[in-house]
């Protein structure tokens, strides 16, 4: 009994010190006792998403604790450390008062950090000026993907046997 007391004391504290270790290590992850949280919250998400409910087709995706938000099929920024960051576009540039450049994560490219969250007008104004000048998605369509590599395997084929 003694013995398996202290193999659970010494897995508890082993547990408790290789996660404040990651913690310490990482930086962007927040640990609560027992369980992971997202580095951005979802009541943070909420709130950018009321502030953007005039406009159609905003989206968002979850990805690696943060959220990318797309506005009618393109990405337009993301939440970022409970920050909104948009891309540094020139109408993005333009639109707004103060331009502050900041990282969303190690290694990345800069992006626009959004101050006036607070003002609906303003956020819906910025991403409708952005919207021309953000890339179109590239489709991801595995039917085309099948049928090109089919088409040209195809094309191998009938030049092998033209060529005997």
């Amino acid at each position: 009994m003694v013995y398996e007391t202290f193999c659970k004391n010494l897995f508890e504290k082993t547990t408790k010190a290789i996660c404040s270790g990651l913690k310490e290590s990482i930086g962007i992850i927040k640990f609560k006792i027992g369980d992971l949280e997202m580095a951005s919250s979802k009541d943070y998400l909420q709130f950018v998403l009321e502030q953007l409910s005039e406009l159609q087709e905003i989206t968002y995706r979850a990805m690696m604790g943060e959220f990318i938000i797309y506005y009618r099929g393109k990405i337009v920024g993301g939440i970022y450390d409970d920050r909104l960051l948009v891309k540094p576009t020139k109408s993005a540039i333009s639109y707004m008062p103060t331009v502050t450049y900041e990282i969303p994560y190690e290694n990345a490219k800069e992006m626009l950090l959004v101050e006036e969250v607070d003002n609906k007008d303003f956020l819906t104004g910025l991403f409708d000026v952005m919207y021309d000048e953000l890339p179109t998605p590239k489709p991801k369509n595995k039917q085309l993907l099948v049928y090109n590599f089919i088409s040209i395997y195809t094309k191998q084929l009938v030049l092998g046997l033209t060529a005997f």
